[in-house]
């Protein structure tokens, strides 16, 4: 009867259907009786109640009767292949996190377009500490072997300064092209189950190893996982070595709550499973194929508003403290003011407030249409690009040169000044309002011209 539903499993499994064994056991009263007390006095303790508790569930099924198999049919989501596709191409690593079995994940796998034809597959399934770590060293020698500049031909960027949708779209496609002519890369497919990463999570040396293989996959897919494995997963990526990955985890149902809450940022979709996953989420779609516009088109015109928000917000302060600060040197370290003092609190509030309000409200460098169609276009908000040092000390420097110009122009301007009709020249106010009308002109202008630089 084993080998009979062994192989029935099996087969359902290939063909990609949820399987699911159903076997009996008669207890006796006593033994029923010695189970429940185990149980519960387990689930009093604090510490390893997950190990006790595992252990009285073996015990508990043990000489099991096997009654029979069913198979149910997993149907994907509508546009569930290309949703994925889309994103490999805007450069996601894409790990598939399931409890399923391994025949029936890899066929999901495939049916989603996780796994292609053209991929070489490499499988981790054993048991013991050095012989995963032979089997991982095995492993990346052949993927060394065989990409040697995997690494190197992974990033194609695209330049903001295009003035049109056309020419920015032409630009990803002859970077693409040079990518794909310069090298030749084999893809490689990584399939793991949940026991070998029992073992993977015992030491650092075989954590790195695996996030080393990892890094040379195009897909990974991990299998027979329990959920609080699907955590430590993402954890464990969270915590790599330099660059740290930002992580995004999907899921529908309880089971993927813990790596949900995990990740950077979680999602949620609203499914036959319940609304745990939706309630653990920082965000809820109602289907999976929704996850191309909130990254693709959401997610990078957010990134890009709000890149610019945080520098400028740096940068039009600095060029309105800039006349502040050297007016200390001209005014005997007095602390007088250069400025009126509402001056100061309107600045911000409301002579500075409208135009990058309205940028981050409503700013769309190309159509969404666009970047639902060219997905590649996502790697320009790659590294974290527009709010690295280098952006931000550009801003810095724009905000100090701007005020040192204008300062020093106005102070030379003044230093010639004529009378007025009743004798008196003009005095520090008027220097003052001079400067704060000159500095709020000024950082509009650059808003403008910022926008207007990037379409």
């Amino acid at each position: 009867e084993i080998t009979s539903a062994n192989h029935h499993v099996s087969e359902m499994a290939q063909m990609g259907l949820r399987t699911l064994v159903f076997a009996k056991r008669m207890l006796t009263e006593g033994e029923f009786d010695d189970l429940n007390e185990r149980m519960n006095a387990a689930k009093l303790f604090i510490k390893d109640r997950e190990e006790l508790l595992t252990h009285v569930f073996e015990d508990a099924e043990r000489d099991l009767v096997i009654l029979g198999a069913s198979g149910v049919e997993d149907r994907l989501q509508d546009d569930a292949p290309e949703t994925i596709q889309s994103l490999q191409k805007a450069g996601l690593k894409i790990w598939v996190l399931t409890g399923d079995k391994q025949e029936t994940a890899i066929s999901v796998c495939q049916q989603c377009e996780h796994f292609t034809i053209d991929m070489q597959m490499e499988f981790l399934v054993e048991r013991d500490s050095d012989g995963c770590l032979s089997q991982l060293l095995s492993t990346l020698d052949r993927m060394n072997e065989e990409a040697p500049n995997l690494a190197s031909s992974a990033a194609v960027q695209y330049s903001r300064t295009s003035t049109s949708e056309r020419a920015a779209v032409n630009h990803v496609h002859s970077g693409l092209r040079q990518s794909s002519t310069r090298t030749t890369k084999k893809k490689f497919g990584l399939v793991v189950d949940g026991a070998t990463l029992d073992v993977i999570f015992r030491t650092d040396q075989l954590k790195a190893k695996f996030l080393e293989a990892c890094k040379q996959c195009t897909a990974v897919l991990c299998c027979r996982m329990a959920p609080l494995q699907k955590g430590k997963i993402v954890q464990m990526v969270k915590e790599s070595q330099k660059p740290h990955p930002i992580t995004l985890a999907i899921g529908d149902g309880a089971n993927d709550v813990s790596m949900i809450q995990e990740a950077h940022v979680g999602i949620g979709i609203m499914g036959k499973e319940g609304r745990q996953a939706v309630h653990a989420s920082d965000y809820a779609i109602a289907r999976f194929c929704f996850l191309k516009r909130l990254l693709l088109v959401h997610g990078r015109l957010f990134y890009l508003r709000l890149a610019l928000m945080v520098n400028y917000f740096f940068y039009k302060n600095v060029v309105f403290i800039g006349p502040l600060f050297m007016f200390v040197f001209f005014s005997g370290y007095s602390a007088q003011p250069l400025y009126a003092q509402a001056y100061l609190v309107l600045f911000n509030t409301v002579f500075t407030s409208l135009p990058v309000l309205i940028y981050g409200i409503f700013e769309q460098d190309l159509l969404p249409s666009t970047l639902m169609a060219e997905p590649a276009l996502y790697r320009d908000i790659s590294h974290n690009r527009l709010l690295s040092w280098s952006q931000f000390l550009t801003w810095f420097c724009c905000g100090v040169w701007h005020a040192v110009i204008l300062f020093v122009g106005f102070l030379l301007f003044f230093a010639e000044s004529d009378f007025d009709t009743d004798g008196k020249t003009e005095g520090l106010w008027s220097f003052g309002t001079l400067i704060y009308t000159s500095c709020i002109v000024l950082v509009n202008l650059k808003v403008v011209y910022t926008v207007s630089s990037q379409h």
